[in-house]
């Protein structure tokens, strides 16, 4: 039902039946390639509502912001534009509920800090979020102004409705 939820706009307002089978499967070994017929089938009724998509439903959109502070968006904002990844970002939403520290595992000096973030993201008329990590570098006696993508994504890439974004 969650995925269904995620695209909820692709859905007419309206009673929609919904057919459910249940099919054993084996993917590999003996017996893989044996046709298998449905043990249990169903029906249910969908009734979808003439309403407009929550963007605050974590499950259809983007996660509930933990963090909130609007300097820091802009700069993780500007940091996935300048890695030149796919897609408009449109969105930010901070995951994480505080900074974490990484340390040298000698001298305990703080190396960086890091949060992560969902980023809402289109690209070709189609919608979707993903999390990172971004970092900001500690010089010895303050935290630098740049905040920069850390790593390469969290692959927890999937699609939503473009309607989740603000106006």
């Amino acid at each position: 039902m969650t995925d269904l939820k995620r695209k909820q706009d692709l859905l007419t307002p309206g009673t929609h039946k919904l057919r459910i089978e249940v099919i054993p499967i084996k993917t590999f070994g003996f017996g893989s390639d044996i046709d298998y017929k449905p043990i249990a089938v169903g029906e249910i009724d969908m009734i979808v509502k003439n309403t407009p998509i929550d963007r605050n439903d974590p499950d259809a959109c983007l996660p509930v912001a933990k963090m909130t502070d609007k300097a820091l968006e802009a700069k993780i904002m500007l940091a996935y534009k300048n890695r030149g990844l796919k897609g408009t970002p449109k969105e930010v939403r901070i995951i994480s509920d505080r900074w974490y520290i990484a340390k040298h595992q000698y001298t305990g000096v703080p190396l960086r800090r890091t949060v992560t973030a969902v980023i809402g993201v289109s690209k070709d008329g189609k919608c979707s979020r993903d999390e990172f990590s971004f970092a900001q570098d500690y010089d010895g006696s303050t935290y630098q102004n740049e905040v920069y993508l850390y790593g390469e994504g969290i692959g927890t890439e999937r699609e939503i409705s473009c309607k989740c974004f603000k106006p």
